[in-house]
């Protein structure tokens, strides 16, 4: 689909496309999650977490 037919398409349409492209874009952004996890990347940024978590420097961000 170009361009044009997006700015022509029916209101139907276009919301269905939107809603495809979140979709798509929840599971790439979730592969890449994965992936930075399955390599190592994120092994600091956890390891960060952990050590502020152990230091009671986080807060909730639930609400009762």
């Amino acid at each position: 689909m170009n361009v044009i037919k997006v700015k022509n398409a029916p209101l139907e349409d276009f919301n269905e496309l939107m809603v495809w492209l979140a979709e798509y874009e929840n599971e790439q952004w979730d592969k890449q999650i994965r992936q930075d996890y399955q390599t190592g990347k994120l092994d600091k940024l956890i390891q960060d977490v952990m050590v502020d978590i152990e230091n009671g420097d986080v807060k909730s961000q639930l609400t009762l």
